[in-house]
């Protein structure tokens, strides 16, 4: 998405590498999330599970208002370049943070 905002004089080429830069931060947040939920599902009791999942989204949409907040006080001053760069290290991090759970899935089903 950051390469994309540099491109002025080919519109159709800017969208494309804008839409692929957005495409990929929704694949990798989605698996974490389905990952996240199973293992609430996994280690809590079926009378607890509803509970367990509003709690999540609530905390996820809490933390989403923030976010959004934080980043609206950032374009008052600042260009949306900063918000992407930003967005584009958070996804880093998130990325880290799959491949590490990912490995530990694996280790634990090796183990069992």
């Amino acid at each position: 998405m950051i390469l994309g905002s540099f491109i002025t004089n080919n519109l159709i080429l800017k969208f494309t590498i804008m839409s692929f830069g957005y495409i990929i931060i929704l694949f990798i947040r989605d698996p974490f999330k389905v990952y996240m939920q199973d293992l609430a599902l996994k280690n809590v009791k079926k009378e607890d599970q509803q509970s367990i999942l509003t709690t999540m989204e609530l905390s996820r949409k809490i933390t989403r208002a923030i976010i959004s907040l934080y980043f609206t006080m950032i374009l008052i001053k600042h260009s949306m370049t900063l918000v992407m760069v930003i967005l584009f290290v958070l996804s880093i991090i998130e990325i880290l943070t799959s491949i590490k759970l990912y490995k530990l899935i694996r280790k634990e089903k090796n183990n069992l």
